[in-house]
């Protein structure tokens, strides 16, 4: 494959077929941006409610209502498949037209010219051999979620999230849409040009939440993202968001989005500023880079600033080592910019070290244990041992200390909670109720409630729609005494690794982790989520959800994927944007809300590596 070697000009002299021999027509320059604009300049702003029905064992863990009201996921679905239709109407029309001067002429395909890379050969006008692990994965991800056990939600996608199978799949025709349409470097500069608009307008948005002035808390937009029935039955103020006034999330759900998105457009807001010539866009751009920059300060989203400096750091580094063996100022600067690098490394470590790195211990949180009738709490370091069934007149429990001694307790006469009289346990609490189902105990550790059934097979637990749910084990594997890092992601991930080898060949089906993840957990829940009845739907890191979602070699197949087009690009300024989703990655997930920016920036450096030649094999 032909490369040049510019830094910002990267496609070779000739480029795809059709687009040197006749030019720029009416086509390449305006329809064929649809889709483009479908999906990049529209879906990122869809906000609209929309009442989706809960499908599979979800319901289980949720109120007895089969649907639930979306408001940032569904339309932004619709819109993802109708650009992907609008791709697919372009992919296929740039097969089936053979270019000439006036586009009028037709070739016959033949299962002979089929697979030839020959400038009459239409299917490498849109593939390149490299594509077939690209075509392996899209099998992967059909199989995964044919056989899966969780249909219909792996073809169509969680709640809130709708990443489904169709979801994967639109996404990577996209991604060949989006390669396709960039034939030289003016399609380049448009493609970003349209990028940075998106990115002024969600800076708009999100500098307005950080300052108090939340577009969607007003009557207007109320009115607009409402369904019909709200809207006919006044029912506009009872829309409210859980988000604090002043955290920033844009259009896009989560603040931990938002550094998904900040990661990926500073990078080419710096990048018009830089080689644009349109004083306009480097004007848009400077102000959409402090729009993003704030908004990203004011979403809280500690994953995003670290991957937004760590990408930067990454990219000047190897920039820095490669010039290492110039002379003069060049070395100098190299040098200096490698030491300033390592010590913004250093620092951001430390940092993360001692936000993200606290232990349990410090942290003061308690633990509980349950094995069959026996409860064990660890409270301020303290162990509180519950025990039922020693004693048959009663009924209730024993409650020891870590040697066997009865603890002193006090009764209060008003609530008939007990207490402990030891000061080490002041806070926590226990008394005991009945219900249609028995006896239980409900311990109360600083308003952290867990109601336990006393079954004669032992503890149950009670769900807050009061359900009775087996004591089941958990595994875990590392984080030991970290479980609340990076909120709460050591307690998810130690319950993640375990399940990980059961998924080597192929994976559960898209969008299955609420599923795998032992949501049966009621007492790990409460204690890391203050809510014991809380479902855990996302990983929190992308590359554990492609190996859980559809496999080990799955997960292979994108990171060699993503790993050419980095490596390829490696010099290409807009790189920093991949890298910083990449990192990004590490920490939060690939999503209906993010996936239309990865998947753009993707699409734009392949095509920018990999020119078009006649005379080279793709």
């Amino acid at each position: 494959m032909a490369k040049s070697s510019n830094v910002n000009n990267t496609f070779t002299q000739k480029t795809r077929y059709g687009s040197n021999i006749i030019g720029k027509s009416w086509w390449e320059n305006e329809i064929k941006w649809i889709p483009f604009i479908l999906f990049v300049n529209m879906l990122p702003f869809i906000v609209k409610m929309h009442h989706v029905k809960v499908h599979g064992p979800m319901g289980y863990w949720m109120s007895p209502s089969t649907e639930y009201l979306d408001v940032f996921a569904y339309y932004k679905l619709i819109l993802l498949y109708a650009s992907t239709f609008g791709a697919l109407i372009y992919l296929m029309i740039e097969y089936f037209s053979y270019h000439s001067n006036k586009m009028t002429s037709y070739e016959r395909v033949t299962f002979r010219n089929f697979w030839k890379n020959t400038p009459e050969n239409r299917l490498f006008k849109i593939f390149y051999k490299k594509d077939i692990l690209l075509f392996i994965l899209m099998l992967i991800i059909i199989l995964a979620s044919l056989f899966s056990a969780y249909k219909p939600v792996t073809y169509f996608g969680y709640m809130e999230r709708m990443l489904g199978m169709f979801s994967w799949l639109s996404f990577i025709i996209m991604f060949f849409y989006v390669r396709n349409i960039i034939k030289d470097e003016h399609d380049v500069h448009v493609a970003i040009k349209r990028l940075i608009v998106t990115a002024f307008f969600l800076g708009v948005v999100g500098f307005m939440q950080s300052q108090g002035h939340d577009p969607f808390r007003t009557d207007f937009f109320k009115r607009l993202i409402a369904t019909k029935s709200m809207i006919q039955n006044n029912m506009l103020d009872s829309i409210s968001f859980t988000f604090p006034l002043k955290m920033v999330y844009m259009t896009v759900y989560n603040p931990n989005n938002v550094g998904v998105i900040v990661a990926g457009l500073v990078p080419i807001a710096i990048y018009i500023m830089m080689y644009v010539k349109n004083m306009i866009f480097k004007i848009i751009a400077a102000l959409s880079c402090i729009l993003l920059v704030l908004s990203l300060w004011f979403s809280e989203s500690s994953a995003g600033l670290v991957a937004v400096a760590g990408s930067f750091a990454v990219y000047f580094l190897f920039q820095s080592v490669k010039h290492i063996k110039s002379g003069g100022v060049k070395r100098v600067f190299s040098i200096g910019v490698i030491m300033v690098t390592l010590a913004a490394i250093v620092v951001g470590g430390y940092i993360v070290k001692q936000t993200w790195l606290v232990t349990d211990e410090a942290s003061g949180i308690p633990s509980i244990s349950i094995e069959e009738r026996q409860c064990v709490v660890k409270y301020n370091g303290k162990e509180v041992f519950f025990k039922y069934g020693e004693d048959e007149q009663t009924k209730l429990c024993t409650v020891r200390d870590v040697n066997g001694k009865d603890y002193s307790l006090t009764q209060d006469p008003n609530t008939a909670y007990i207490s402990f009289e030891d000061e080490q346990l002041v806070g926590f609490t226990f008394g005991y109720g009945m219900i249609d189902e028995g006896l239980y105990i409900e311990l109360d550790m600083s308003t952290l409630k867990l109601p336990l059934l006393m079954a004669d097979d032992g503890f149950k637990y009670i769900s807050g729609l009061g359900r009775i749910i087996d004591v089941q084990e958990v595994k875990t594997k590392g984080f030991e005494n970290h479980q609340k890092m990076g909120t709460m992601r050591g307690y998810i991930w130690s319950k993640i690794i375990p399940i990980l080898s059961e998924n080597m060949f192929i994976g559960s089906g898209a969008d299955t982790f609420p599923y795998r993840f032992p949501q049966h957990d009621l007492a790990g829940k409460l204690i890391h989520y203050y809510e014991k009845d809380i479902v855990v739907d996302k990983a929190h890191n992308q590359y554990f959800s492609w190996w859980l979602e559809f496999g080990f070699i799955a997960l292979m197949l994108f990171v060699v994927w993503i790993g050419q087009v980095i490596i390829n690009s490696r010099d290409n300024l807009m790189v920093v944007a991949l890298l910083g989703i990449l990192l990004n990655f590490i920490f939060t997930d690939f999503s209906i809300y993010t996936g239309w920016l990865f998947i753009t920036l993707m699409g734009i450096l392949d095509a920018q590596v990999y020119g078009r030649d006649s005379s080279v094999e793709g």
